[in-house]
Formats: structure tokens, C-alpha cells, sequence
């Protein structure tokens, strides 16, 4: 009947609804981070750019120090590697290599992103959205974000952040 249409049609919206729910939720924060720590999270996530597929030889080091942090941290580290690792893909121009480093040195998170892309004059090119977005993240924990490169030498990206003990 027309009711029982209706109802239908509405279970199928609420349903249609929770999907779209489930999936920004997911997008804000990652299960994986939940399920098994910042570690795979980042391998997971590096994984969906598909490097292989771009010819993009990965490096890829991270230390088992990582899954121990605060979730602050956890959360910070994931979005900058993911950020980061953005940007390269996105603007290095001629990428053949690309090298990540996460590990907690000295009570800090150390991430280190570099690729042998084209690189760019700092003199010259302000920073975009996403590294002016690693640094307010970085600064927001009381870390430091530092950018090596020059024109066709590559970029190295280090972000040290402080872990505070609670």
C-alpha cells in the first residue's frame, strides 16, 4: 500500500542517512587508529594513494614507539603524515621517491616526510592550505614544523612535536 511505501521509502532515507554519517565520521577520525594504533593507520592511509600506481618508489619507516602516545597525538601525527604526504603526490613534480619517518625521539613526535620531486623557492612561493595547515596543527601542540628545498632539489618536511606527559 501507499503506507507501507512510505515507510519504506523513509527506512531507506534513514538508512542512506547513517551511511553518509558513518563515512564523515570516518573521514574525521579513522578506525584504524582505534583498531590498531597510529602505526597501521598510516601505513593504511598511505596505502589509498596508491604510490605504486604513480611510479612512486616509498620508503617507509615507522617506529612501534608511535602507537603509545595520547590520542591528541595520535590524531595531530596521523592528519600531518596525511597532509603531508598530500602535498607530495599532489606538487612534486617528477616524483620517483618518497621517504616517511614517524618515531618518538627524546619525548618528541618526529615525523619526517621528503621526496625527490622538483621542489620550490620559499623566497618565492608562499605556502598553501596544506603546510600552513601542518604548521597551525604542529604550533597547536607546541611543536615546529621545518621545510628544506629548493628549486629541483626535493622538499624534507620535519615536524617535532613536544609529548606532554598528563
Amino acid at each position: 500500500d501507499l503506507h507501507l511505501s512510505i515507510r519504506r521509502q523513509r527506512q531507506m532515507c534513514i538508512r542512506d542517512r547513517y551511511e553518509t554519517m558513518r563515512d564523515m565520521i570516518q573521514r574525521l577520525r579513522p578506525e584504524a587508529l582505534d583498531m590498531f594504533g597510529l602505526k597501521v593507520a598510516v601505513e593504511q592511509c598511505i596505502l589509498a594513494f596508491h604510490l605504486d600506481e604513480q611510479h612512486i618508489e616509498l620508503d617507509l619507516n615507522i617506529d612501534d614507539s608511535v602507537n603509545g602516545m595520547e590520542e591528541i597525538y595520535t590524531i595531530a601525527s596521523y592528519r600531518i603524515v596525511q597532509e603531508l604526504v598530500n602535498n607530495a603526490v599532489k606538487h612534486a613534480k617528477r616524483i620517483t621517491k618518497l621517504k616517511v619517518h614517524l618515531a618518538v625521539y627524546e619525548q618528541h613526535m618526529v615525523i619526517r616526510v621528503k621526496d625527490n620531486g622538483i621542489g620550490f623557492d620559499q623566497q618565492k612561493n608562499k605556502w598553501g592550505f596544506g603546510l600552513s595547515g601542518v604548521d597551525e596543527r604542529a604550533r597547536s601542540l607546541g611543536g615546529t614544523l621545518d621545510i628544506g628545498t629548493s628549486v629541483n632539489k626535493g622538499v624534507k618536511v620535519s615536524v617535532r612535536i613536544p609529548l606532554v606527559a598528563s
